[in-house]
């Protein structure tokens, strides 16, 4: 992922670190991913201490994004909650929207369940974009179902209408995942909810996760 080189916060590559370019603004970033924990924590040393500095940039957060899931012992669980944590550090709206195309470019579940617990951890007024990119029919349904996933955990009562969208959605993956979320969260009206879906929901594996989730409510 590259940007110009005209730009006055430039991200260039260069070797496994980002490090001071040709202006006092002017960042490299990694030809690649770490290799080593060392070199995961050097990248993201950098990255905290431009977040401190207030410089960060949308090029920066682009570059950046691209580590969420990445598959190397480089990135114990430490690093992965650190670059977590450095994302929360940049706009609301410009990391759910750079998170979520990093995804529908690389829907892997791995990716997915690392993106989701990112996207949980900025702050509770992003929800507000993740529920508008729910309804993107274009999003690949695995993504759909981590940014409802997200933006339900995060914001409960805000998110509880698109939740009860999601029921009805055409895609089965979408309307499981509605489900499992009403169970799991109990919400006041999420045992009406599921009713009305089990008298018109033509799967049956999604007929039986209703009366499974209808089961968990108390009577």
């Amino acid at each position: 992922m590259m940007f110009a080189e005209s730009s006055p916060a430039t991200v260039i590559r260069a070797e496994g670190r980002l490090v001071p370019g040709a202006s006092p603004k002017t960042y490299r970033a990694p030809s690649a991913a770490p290799t080593t924990p060392q070199e995961a924590n050097d990248l993201l040393t950098r990255v905290e201490r431009i977040l401190e500095q207030g410089r960060a940039t949308d090029g920066l957060l682009e570059q950046i994004t691209r580590f969420l899931g990445a598959n190397s012992a480089a990135w114990t669980p430490v690093h992965r909650a650190r670059l977590r944590r450095a994302l929360a550090g940049f706009d609301g709206t410009a990391v759910v929207d750079a998170i979520v195309a990093m995804i529908q470019s690389h829907p892997r579940t791995d990716i997915l369940d690392e993106a989701e617990l990112a996207l949980r951890g900025l702050a509770p007024h992003s929800a507000s974009r993740m529920r508008r990119l729910v309804l993107e029919p274009g999003l690949d349904a695995g993504v759909r179902v981590c940014i409802l996933r997200a933006a339900a955990r995060l914001d409960t009562s805000g998110s509880a209408e698109s939740v009860r969208l999601a029921l009805s959605d055409p895609e089965t993956e979408l309307r499981d995942a509605a489900i499992a979320l009403l169970a799991e969260l109990a919400l006041p009206t999420g045992r009406a909810w599921l009713q009305q879906r089990l008298d018109r929901e033509s799967s049956a594996m999604v007929q039986d996760a209703i009366r499974d989730a209808l089961a968990s409510f108390p009577r």
